[in-house]
């Protein structure tokens, strides 16, 4: 059983997609379900993650700005709090695997959009589906209860900027996990959002699917 993405035909199109925590800390590890079941397909796929990392202070790394960098397994690091840094020395032990996670530094909206108009450029990108690991990205903002947003939203500011993308998106995995988040206004947002043709649908992720095993057993 594969994980059926309604986007699949959309992203099938695309030469080289970019999934992006949007809203920071270990956003980027709930975008991996859908990372290896596009690698699975044979699409180009690169990680990014908007970072509360000290990636400023950092002295190696792939610096494309001074607020984007890329992170690798052979990074050297002093702080006990890096998702991204962690992120890579997985896929290093797991899947012997060497790769780059590209941290943005949690800026204004500006140096974000920045940001991510240089790395689509690097790496060639013409898909961004940025990744929530909760739904706190679908409040409006004027909820009794909208969680914590205001990092998502800066991401999805960023990217929404980018108008010669093919595809821009975003998919949020976890529901249920956010004790701060009113989900009666919640689903009344996925109601307006598929009113407006906003909403794509959505996927049951089960621990049948490869792409589980892969993020659980390092398969």
């Amino acid at each position: 059983m594969n994980l059926n993405l309604p986007i699949l035909h959309e992203l099938s199109k695309c030469k080289s997609i970019l999934l992006a925590g949007a809203g920071g800390g270990f956003d980027v590890f709930a975008g991996l379900p859908i990372y290896f079941e596009l690698e699975k397909r044979g699409l180009d796929v690169h990680l990014a993650n908007l970072s509360f990392s000290d990636i400023a202070g950092l002295n190696d790394g792939e610096q494309l700005t001074d607020t984007l960098v890329g992170v690798s397994a052979d990074l050297e690091i002093f702080t006990d709090y890096f998702p991204e840094y962690y992120l890579s020395q997985w896929f290093l032990a797991e899947r012997n695997e060497y790769i780059t996670i590209w941290c943005f530094e949690k800026t204004g909206a500006r140096p974000l959009i920045k940001n991510y108009r240089v790395l689509v450029e690097h790496l060639g990108i013409d898909a961004i589906l940025l990744v929530d690991g909760g739904i706190d990205s679908l409040m409006f903002g004027d909820e009794p209860e909208p969680g914590t947003m205001l990092e998502d939203s800066l991401s999805i500011l960023a990217v929404d900027e980018l108008r010669i993308l093919k595809f821009r998106g975003l998919a949020c995995l976890g529901l249920g996990i956010e004790h701060e988040v009113g989900y009666a206004h919640l689903f009344e947002n996925i109601a307006q959002l598929t009113k407006d043709n906003g909403f794509k649908g959505v996927s049951a992720l089960s621990k049948t699917m490869p792409c589980y095993v892969k993020v659980m057993n390092g398969q």
